[in-house]
This record gives structure tokens, C-alpha cells and sequence, in this order.
């Protein structure tokens, strides 16, 4: 059987971006596979959502909050505080319908933050080898925008 992943590098990203913006108490991790970092890196709830039934059926009985879900179509009863699309396929997730009004978006890919951009989201800072504000897009690790 599996094992969850970790991704002891993200960590670090993630913190930092807690520790810029945050604190983050709800948290939705879309497709999400059965990668449990950010609920290691973060002290709020995490949502983990995909779409496949055997890695959230793991998930669970793990311990985690997961669904079964596609990300182009959920909606949560709740907004979040945080969307995390770390390693996320799809191209058009329902972001900005989950998120409360003064929320973030973790991403860490540049064309997904060109998208973000390009939907109206506010670029606020990168991670590489640590975290820096920035107002264009640049080679990092993670991304942080705002809504």
C-alpha cells in the first residue's frame, strides 16, 4: 500500500507565507492527491480535496478531512482563509468561489501564477531559498497572492 507523501521542502515556504500573511485558519488543499504537508506545515484545519476515491479514502483513514471531489466544480459550505493548488493538474479550479473576502492562494508553478494574475489575483510574495516580497512573477518555489 501507500505511504502519504511529505514534502519536508515545502514546509519552510509554507510557514513563511503563514508567518507574512496569515494566521490561516481554514485552509482547502485542491487536488490534493495523498499529500498530507500542509496539514503538517499549518496550524489551521485543512480540506483536502481530489478526485480520486482511493487516495481520499486514505486520507481518511489517516485522520485527515479529505472529500471526493472535482475542483472545477466544488463548492464547499465554507470559504477558507487559504486555497493551496501545489500540485494541482487541473486548469480551471473554483478558486475565488472559496475564498472568504480577505483571503490567499498558494501556487508553485509559474504558469499557474500567470493565470492567477491574469484573473485579478494580487501577487504578494515568493518563495526560493526564502521569502520575498515581489510585484512581478519570478523563478520560486511557491507563490502567494492575494484576492
Amino acid at each position: 500500500m501507500w505511504e502519504m507523501e511529505f514534502y519536508e521542502d515545502e514546509v519552510e515556504a509554507y510557514q513563511a507565507f503563514e508567518g507574512f500573511a496569515g494566521p490561516f485558519e481554514s485552509i482547502y488543499y485542491m487536488g490534493c492527491g495523498i499529500d498530507r504537508t500542509p496539514s503538517e506545515a499549518f496550524e489551521g484545519d485543512v480540506l483536502h480535496v481530489d478526485h480520486d476515491p482511493v487516495s481520499v479514502q486514505y486520507l481518511t483513514s489517516k485522520g485527515l478531512e479529505a472529500v471526493e471531489a472535482d475542483v472545477t466544480e466544488f463548492r464547499p459550505e465554507e470559504d477558507f482563509d487559504l486555497v493551496v493548488i501545489s500540485h494541482l493538474t487541473s486548469d480551471d479550479p473554483l478558486i475565488r468561489e472559496n475564498l472568504s473576502r480577505e483571503a490567499y492562494v498558494i501556487c508553485d508553478r509559474q504558469r499557474r501564477a500567470h493565470m492567477l494574475i491574469e484573473e485579478g489575483f494580487n501577487l504578494e510574495a515568493a518563495y526560493s531559498e526564502g521569502l520575498e516580497e515581489i510585484i512581478e512573477i519570478q523563478d520560486a518555489q511557491k507563490y502567494l497572492f492575494s484576492v
